[in-house]
């Protein structure tokens, strides 16, 4: 089942986040503070994460007062820097690989040792090597081919 996805804006700190609409709360990445979804406007909606979390960079700055249209298209981004980006939301190393591995897979098929030198050289992930040895430690993440890495 495909996720729905929505952008709220904290009541406290005023910083956009991207919720999963299924869940009931969520605690603000920037300030702590507990939000009860239901109770928040959900300023966009889509199926999308990257699309999401494209449009969480266009509501933070609407609310600092820089004007974007946020139904405007984004210009075309590559699969790499859309994985690095969205991996930010992890809370710790091991989540921001399984949230860049689910990406990957889901735009790519599967991720290479090409893929990871590509992810490598942008973002602050670690190595090509240090990146494979940790993918293999994943619980959601398989490896069918030798350095090829595919998550469920």
């Amino acid at each position: 089942m495909k996720g729905e996805y929505g952008i709220i804006v904290c009541t406290n700190c005023k910083f956009a986040k991207v919720v999963d609409l299924n869940n009931k709360t969520t605690k603000c990445n920037h300030c702590g503070k507990n939000l009860k979804i239901s109770k928040m406007k959900i300023h966009y909606k889509t199926n999308s994460q990257s699309e999401a979390s494209w449009a969480v960079g266009r509501i933070n700055a609407k609310v600092r007062g820089e004007e974007f249209d946020i139904e405007e298209k984004e210009k075309e981004k590559d699969v790499y820097s859309l994985a690095i980006e969205e991996s930010k939301h992890g809370s710790n190393k091991k989540d921001r690989l399984e949230i860049m591995c689910r990406i990957l897979t889901k735009e790519l098929g599967k991720i290479d040792r090409e893929d990871l030198n590509k992810i490598s050289k942008r973002g602050d992930l670690g190595d090509v090597d240090y990146l494979i040895k940790n993918i293999r430690k994943l619980e959601d993440v398989y490896e069918p081919e030798h350095e090829v890495f595919k998550s469920v």
